[in-house]
Order: C-alpha cells, then sequence, then structure tokens
C-alpha cells in the first residue's frame, strides 16, 4: 500500500526544499540606482540587491528635445527576463511598455512580448504610459533556473518640447518561483497560513527528522528560501499524508507550501 500510493502521487507532487525567511518575506524589496550591468556601472533596477543591475534604464530623444530615464533595456533570452508590454512583433508595439495599476497581477499570463528594450515614451513618438501620474511596470525576472515576478513604480512627466522624464520610485519582485504579484505589494499576506486556514495539518514543529503533511491527498508541497535554491529531499506518502525527511536540512526556518499556502517549520 505505501509502495504503491507513493507511486501514484510521485508524479504529481513536486518537493524544493530551500533554506530560511522570515514569515511574511516573500516579497523582496529591491534597489533602484547604480550597480553592474553587463561589465559596466550603469543606472537601473536591482530586484535581488546583488549589486547587478536586471534593467538597465537610459535615456530617449525626439526632435526637440533629450528624455531622462524613459528607456528600459535588458539581456534578452528565451523564457528570462521581460517587460510586460502592450503588443506583439506581429501587431506592432512589443515594446511599448503597458502601464498597470495597482493590484494588478503580474504572472505567467501576462504579455512578455518585449526583446531586449522596452519604452515609457518611444524616441520621436508620445508616451505609452499616463502622464503625472504613479503607475506601475511589470517585470519577469530569471535567478538562475528559477522564473520571479517583479514590479517597478515610476512616473513620467514634461512634454514633447521641453522632454520627458520618468523617475523610478521603487521595485520589489516575489522571491517565490513561478508566483504571481500584485502590483504595489510589498507584504504577502496569503503566503504563509496556519493549519486551521488549510485542509491540512503539519507536523511536529520543532522537527528534527521528518515533517508530515497530513490531508495532503493530491497536495502540492514545496519549501522555500531567500534564494530560491531547490534542492530535492525524499517525501514518502502513506495514505493522506506524506512524511517529508528533513534529517539531511540544516537547522534553521522552513517553510512547507501546501496548495499555495505556506507554514513555517523550524528544523533543530
Amino acid at each position: 500500500m505505501k509502495k504503491s500510493l507513493f507511486s501514484k502521487l510521485l508524479a504529481t507532487l513536486t518537493l524544493l526544499v530551500f533554506v530560511g525567511m522570515t514569515a511574511q518575506a516573500t516579497i523582496v524589496q529591491g534597489t533602484i540606482g547604480n550597480g553592474d550591468y553587463e561589465g559596466s556601472q550603469a543606472y537601473g533596477l536591482d530586484f535581488n540587491n546583488d549589486g547587478t543591475i536586471e534593467y538597465y534604464i537610459t535615456f530617449g530623444a525626439n526632435q526637440y528635445a533629450d528624455f531622462t530615464n524613459t528607456t528600459i533595456m535588458f539581456s534578452w533570452t528565451e523564457g528570462g527576463n521581460n517587460v510586460w508590454t502592450s503588443g506583439t512583433l506581429e501587431t506592432e508595439g512589443w515594446d511599448n511598455v503597458h502601464a498597470l495599476t495597482a493590484g494588478t497581477s503580474i504572472g505567467a499570463s501576462a504579455n512578455w512580448e518585449a526583446q531586449g528594450d522596452a519604452y515609457l515614451v518611444p524616441f520621436y513618438g508620445e508616451p505609452v504610459v499616463p502622464l503625472n501620474q504613479e503607475i506601475y511596470v511589470g517585470f519577469r525576472l530569471k535567478f538562475g533556473s528559477n522564473v520571479h515576478y517583479g514590479w517597478a513604480k515610476v512616473k513620467v512627466t514634461g512634454s514633447e518640447t521641453a522632454g520627458y522624464s520618468a523617475q523610478w520610485i521603487s521595485c520589489a519582485y516575489e522571491n517565490t518561483p513561478n508566483t504571481a504579484i500584485a502590483a504595489g505589494a510589498t507584504t504577502s499576506p496569503t503566503a504563509v497560513a496556519d493549519n486551521e486556514q488549510l485542509s491540512v495539518s503539519v507536523y511536529p514543529n520543532p522537527v528534527t527528522d521528518y515533517v508530515v503533511v497530513e490531508g495532503a491527498n493530491n497536495a502540492e508541497v514545496a519549501v522555500f528560501d531567500m534564494n530560491g535554491r531547490a534542492v530535492q529531499t525524499e517525501a514518502v506518502a502513506i495514505d493522506n499524508r506524506i512524511e517529508i525527511n528533513m534529517k539531511e536540512q540544516p537547522a534553521g526556518i522552513y517553510f512547507v507550501r501546501v496548495n499555495g499556502r505556506s507554514i513555517k517549520v523550524v528544523k533543530k
């Protein structure tokens, strides 16, 4: 019975192990400023605060004036970093930033059509985002093999003859891989749940050898850290519970994620 049920669930159970973050810190606030970009210093967005800029912010121009910080540049790879834009390569507008309002969900289904650049104000064009108001821009980020989603808040001011200027205000990303983030969100109130909010129990806590997720029929179980690194660990399904082997994991705080919600456990 034990072996048979484990075989059945093995195909659907994804178990990833990561180490350590605070209970509601799945959203990481990034840095806007100077950092390394492809071997030289530049101004841009450093979402994971590692000193390397993921998105380089630079100038634009028209026949009358220069634009300040209205162009987004990035290293493009298939499925990698990208900006939520308005159009496609076939319909045009693939490099026009799509202005988002607070609370808009940024995730896999967004329009990731930019090809290494995106514009708040296209060269020799009109702004493609509202003027004189704060808006959000959606970003896809790839750290190692993991895809994350983030946002940046920006405000564009100016005019065609005087030139346009973009003020980049703040940025953040969702540290949990493949998880959408709401534009403007700085905390994840639904990311950490207690056992009563879930139809499962997670025990013992603290854990020394095995942590048990009970009531986990057909559940997706995972554990995450601040760096997004995944390590395989053993899991055995017995009836309606899953036993996760934590013996080889170092002591610290872990978050067992069950069907999109996370429960804090301490490994001793």
